[in-house]
């Protein structure tokens, strides 16, 4: 589920839709969490799909570190990667605000954490772009990802969250706020296949 201050807008032909902040979101806003109206497919159930079906599962869709296809329902499936992004996701199944975002920015992600099946390349234009986002991204940029998430975390039990009520992960959050855990890594999403 989006945070609900955000909105879908057309950037163009050749990246389709984007997500938009309708507000300014504070640092430590959560900006999306996993919800019970998300589908969820098995490999074998994508195989198994009509393959216009399939193929949008596999645009929109990201894969859990179970392997499963999660497509979400609302205009979470249209946020953009970039490789300077201003959500992030710790080892939680939600995202936040790594820093402020302005009123009409587009509210972006990193790929590297959708268990990509394939290298994709980047169009990002961020004066960090990798070029091609890769599917062991996890597995090599964990450590660096996690220390940017570290730096904002805190964040999180400081300003209005509208989505906590639906957070699954709310008792671990609120552990790490207190200083009882430490923040999961961000290497918790990778998806190991057999």
């Amino acid at each position: 589920m989006m945070h609900p201050a955000t909105e879908l807008r057309f950037i163009s032909e050749e990246v389709g839709f984007g997500v938009f902040a309708r507000q300014a979101i504070p640092c430590g806003t959560i900006t999306w969490t996993g919800d019970e109206l998300d589908q969820r497919f098995t490999r074998d159930e994508v195989a198994r799909l009509h393959p216009m079906c399939r193929q949008a599962v596999e645009r929109f869709s990201y894969i859990d570190p179970a392997g499963v296809f999660v497509l979400c329902w609302d205009h979470g499936r249209y946020v953009n990667h970039s490789c300077d992004p201003n959500c992030f996701s710790a080892g939680f199944q939600f995202e936040f605000a790594i820093r402020n975002i302005l009123a009409g920015e587009q509210l972006t992600d990193d790929y590297g954490l959708m268990n990509l099946q394939a290298p994709l390349q980047c169009r990002c234009g961020s004066e960090n772009c990798r070029i091609v986002i890769g599917p062991d991204d996890i597995e090599h940029r964990a450590p660096g990802w996690d220390a940017m998430v570290r730096t904002s975390f805190e964040f999180i039990g400081k300003v209005d969250q509208p989505l906590w009520t639906v957070l699954q992960d709310r008792g671990e959050v609120e552990a790490v706020l207190r200083g009882d855990r430490d923040i999961p890594s961000c290497a918790f999403h990778r998806f190991q296949s057999e």
